[in-house]
């Protein structure tokens, strides 16, 4: 490796090709050295991809050696897997020849060829299978294998797999379940299996659902029409309608027990019960399911019915492909599900090991703000000014850039196209002076706030001191969490109560109105299921569905007014428990301002004390202030329907006043949630009613609103900060993690093998910022807390004997002040 980093930057070739037409990269990747594979790659002057005399690649040989390692970097520097050796094999083939289902699973999830077929027409089933890899063979099994294929001998995968092995009856086992998987009971979705591989449609037409909106709800993903397992797909075309019928090729995808050949009913009978398939064409097995091959020819003599027309030519072609696409669709949402399910099964305990990660610097975050506050508050501070300052300077540069070219904005004119406006003088100047007078206004209010902003340091601080002396605080949300699910839960419950209230009503319906004497089914003609039968519609298609709930009675008639009932209780108890939340804590780190002598004083388990008075004490008056900002949603959520609902109207006025009232109650809701908060941070302190209570938080506020507006702005930055750190922090772990990025020598400690690593990173980056947000309330509410009882402290209490401060030196040396000694140690002093 030195001697590599030493003749590399000397001109040293590391594209050269030895006589079998091997590079140094072919080399390194068949060793596994990964630490030489990437100081070539960072060369930039080797080919990924290149090929030896054999058509081997880097990553065939990296297979072919089990380096999964040099697998990965190989693949995230654009390896190509397709890439065929001259035997046609790719490196899927070579690492079921060794063995290697690890490696195989990275290959699959890199877009590698399950079916490829190599020079002897095995696919990668077929040599995992004739080497006896069980892991492998399970792999491709669950990856959708098809256990059916033959190679150039005319063997499938089981044949070449000896009796009564783990890999014979894996591929037996993989046979019996794909057909029971198939024969699924759904009422739209007939499925009748005999011991045979591959399922054909019917009637594949009727899969395509757009034909009636009550069909389409009623079907959801299924297709309804009678499927039947066969030995092998269509490989001709042919139709019941057809004046030529060919029963011998008809009779084996008919019904078991229905023979064409001596059956009396008519053809329309035959396709109305579908005993037998109106047509067949020539199919693939895709998913053991038959679809119509691709670029076939429809002859000129063969039609199909669609929506009660013959279809012929190409316009049949469009059909059969419209109706395959819809069925392709159905199963890649069932088979993305399936995946997303299988990485949450295989990546569940790191994202639980992440999570815990986020909790920890959650923590070591608040805890440490006592010693790094100051810090932070200031480097913040000088950060913001110096990225203005250097917006100055690059604005400036480019105005005097443009000054000396003459590019003026009388050279542009008026245009749509904004980028032009950034290559005239006049843009950066105004930029500039926007900048400059920013940069000035903070400067001055730096300079005129300082000792504000270093009371507002101090508060912090002795936040996150709090916080260390009642850790039970934090995990207070949960509390919060839990009872918020119980009122969605109730909320939930009554909902649908209300909406099932009444008695169930059961239309009449057809999946396909075009089908003969189905064109008067409307789906307005009420049934009864129990004793239905759809011989007496004439249409025997038709079937009794449910419709919805009776909505006559009086009962029923005000469903609408209990639902809107509902939801105002629903918003009226979310805003309770968010109430008591903040009542709680505000309690709680109440407690800890007015101890004299902390942490002595601090009384024990304030949490759950601060809890049982706010529930014994202070409950009407928390649901009054929920009440009132419930009022308030109410009114928003009632104008927001107004405005749904008059989208169309071209009033001006109409929607200007919309517009209005929407901002006003916005605006309202806002302040009603600021006032609430701090009015229950009274409540808790002083034990006063509401109202009482928010008028005088609100005049203690307005007495200090510069220093309000300081502590608020600097507290969101450093959450603002903090929930950075976390949430990106981890998030960026967690992508290095899952997506291989992190070299981890230790096999144990790996990433496992995903289908998405995306989904397990997503999952922690939200997992993390609601942990994130809920340590950080905590804090949020212990800074308001403490801001407020030192506001009192402050106006009620003058540092004597009788009335001394509560608030902690640090903040004391900041105001100049101090408690003053008893008279009777003053004496003693004097004397002394």
């Amino acid at each position: 490796m030195e001697v590599a980093k030493y003749r590399v930057p000397m001109c040293a070739c590391v594209y050269h090709k030895e006589e079998d037409g091997s590079t140094c990269l072919h080399h390194a990747a068949k060793c596994g050295n990964l630490e030489m594979l990437c100081f070539l790659l960072s060369t930039g002057q080797v080919n990924v991809n290149a090929q030896d005399n054999g058509g081997w690649t880097p990553i065939i040989w990296a297979a072919e050696h089990k380096h999964i390692d040099v697998i990965r970097t190989l693949l995230t520097r654009g390896a190509d897997v397709t890439l065929q050796d001259n035997e046609k094999n790719i490196c899927l083939h070579w690492a079921s020849f060794t063995g290697s289902a690890e490696i195989a699973e990275v290959l699959l999830n890199a877009q590698c060829d399950l079916h490829a077929v190599n020079f002897h027409g095995d696919t990668p089933l077929h040599i995992s299978a004739r080497e006896g890899y069980i892991h492998c063979v399970n792999l491709f099994l669950s990856r959708g294998a098809d256990t059916e294929v033959r190679n150039n001998e005319g063997d499938t995968p089981g044949d070449l797999t000896l009796e009564h092995t783990d890999v014979w009856y894996a591929l037996q086992l993989n046979r019996k379940i794909r057909q029971g998987i198939l024969n699924r009971a759904v009422r739209t979705e007939r499925i009748i299996c005999r011991d045979k591989p591959y399922v054909v449609y019917y009637d594949l037409l009727k899969c395509i659902t757009g034909t009636s909106i009550l069909a389409a709800a009623m079907n959801g993903l299924q297709c309804p029409t009678t499927q039947v397992c066969v030995a092998k797909c269509p490989e001709v075309f042919a139709s019941i309608y057809l004046k030529s019928l060919q029963k011998d090729i008809m009779q084996p995808y008919c019904q078991p027990g229905f023979n064409l050949t001596s059956t009396t009913m008519a053809v329309s009978e035959i396709a109305a019960k579908e005993l037998c398939p109106t047509f067949l064409v020539p199919s693939q097995p895709f998913f053991n399911r038959c679809f119509p091959a691709a670029n076939i020819s429809i002859p000129s003599d063969f039609s199909i019915i669609y929506q009660g027309r013959n279809v012929t030519g190409n316009d049949t072609k469009d059909v059969l492909g419209n109706a395959t696409s819809q069925i392709m669709d159905s199963f890649n949402f069932q088979n993305l599900g399936k995946r997303i399910f299988q990485d949450f099964a295989k990546s569940w305990s790191w994202i639980l090991i992440a999570l815990a990660i986020a909790m920890v610097v959650s923590l070591l975050f608040l805890l440490l703000l006592r010693f790094t506050a100051g810090i932070l508050v200031w480097v913040l501070i000088v950060g913001v000014i110096g990225v203005i300052g250097y917006g100055i300077y690059h604005c400036w540069m480019e105005y005097d850039t443009f000054n000396k070219q003459g590019a003026t904005i009388a050279n542009v004119g008026f245009t749509t196209n904004l980028s032009a406006y950034g290559s005239v003088k006049e843009t950066w100047l105004a930029i500039f002076i926007i900048l400059v007078v920013v940069e000035v206004v903070l400067l001055l209010l730096l300079l005129f706030l300082r000792k504000r902003i270093l009371i507002a340091i101090a508060l912090i601080k002795e936040a996150s001191r709090a916080i260390g002396y009642i850790m039970s605080s934090l995990f207070y949300p949960i509390v919060t969490f839990v009872l918020l699910v119980v009122c969605v839960a109730y909320w939930g419950i009554t909902a649908l109560y209300l909406a099932t209230s009444g008695a169930p009503l059961y239309v009449i319906s057809a999946p396909n109105n075009s089908t003969p004497g189905c064109s008067n089914i409307t789906g307005n003609t009420t049934c009864d299921p129990v004793g239905f039968n759809s011989s007496s519609t004439g249409c025997q298609e038709s079937r009794c569905i449910f419709y919805k709930y009776n909505t006559e009675g009086i009962f029923q008639q005000n469903l609408f007014n209990l639902q809107i009932y509902n939801v105002f209780g629903f918003l009226w108890c979310i805003n309770f428990v968010i109430a008591l939340g903040q009542c709680v804590l505000a309690g709680t780190f109440a407690s800890y301002y007015w101890a004299f002598h902390k942490p002595k004083d601090i009384p024990y388990f304030p949490v759950s004390g601060a809890f049982m008075r706010t529930l014994r004490y202070h409950t009407g008056s928390l649901a009054f202030g929920s009440l009132i900002l419930t009022i308030v949603q109410m009114i928003r959520i009632v104008l927001e329907y107004l405005d749904h609902k008059l989208k169309g109207a071209q009033n001006p006025c109409t929607r200007f006043l919309l517009c209005c009232l929407k901002c006003c109650f916005w605006c309202l809701e806002k302040f009603i949630k600021f006032l609430n908060r701090n009015a229950y941070i009274m409540i808790a302190v002083y034990g006063k009613n509401f109202c009482v209570s928010a008028k005088n938080a609100f005049k203690l506020l307005m007495r200090n609103i510069v220093r309000v507006v300081v502590l608020d702005k600097i507290t969101d930055l450093l959450i603002f900060f903090g929930k950075l750190i976390v949430v990106g922090g981890v998030g960026v772990l967690a992508f290095f993690f899952f997506s291989g990025r992190l070299p981890i020598p230790n096999d144990a400690f790996k990433s496992p093998t995903l289908n998405y690593y995306w989904i397990p990173i997503l999952t922690v980056v939200v997992g993390s910022y609601m942990i994130a947000q809920g340590f950080f309330s905590v804090y949020n509410m212990c800074v308001d807390t403490l801001f407020l009882c030192f506001l009192e402290d402050l106006e009620r209490n003058d540092g004597s004997a009788e009335k001394p401060y509560y608030m902690p030196k640090s903040l004391m040396s900041i105001l100049n002040k101090k408690n003053r000694p008893p008279k009777t140690e003053e004496k003693k002093k004097k004397k002394k």
